[in-house]
């Protein structure tokens, strides 16, 4: 299987991670299949007091797992400017995961 070790290895071969505001979520496209998400819900405007995103599901195809694209799926999302002025919560225990670890880096 192929470890993919940042988001341009993911590309040359053939994924690719988008923003889907309208839908609440970050994909894992390949050919325009749907391969993985990451789903966030919103509460408050951003930088309004409270406002915060909550990242509550991530779900990837089997065949990718072990690869590394699950990490890169959350890094993009955890780092995205949708988070910007909100504060970051994560029901879902992988983004709670890498969350940790991206603050302790």
């Amino acid at each position: 299987m192929t470890g993919y070790a940042d988001e341009k290895a993911a590309r040359d071969d053939g994924l690719v991670i988008s923003h889907e505001p309208e839908r609440h979520r970050f994909v894992i496209l390949r050919e325009g299949a749907l391969l993985g998400t990451a789903h966030y819900a919103l509460h408050g405007e951003a930088g309004a007091e409270g406002a915060a995103i909550d990242f509550d599901g991530t779900e990837v195809d089997p065949a990718l797992r072990g690869s590394g694209i699950s990490r890169l799926l959350a890094q993009r999302a955890l780092t995205d400017e949708i988070v910007e002025g909100r504060r970051i919560l994560a029901s879902c225990w992988f983004m709670a995961a890498e969350l940790r670890r991206l603050n302790s880096a």
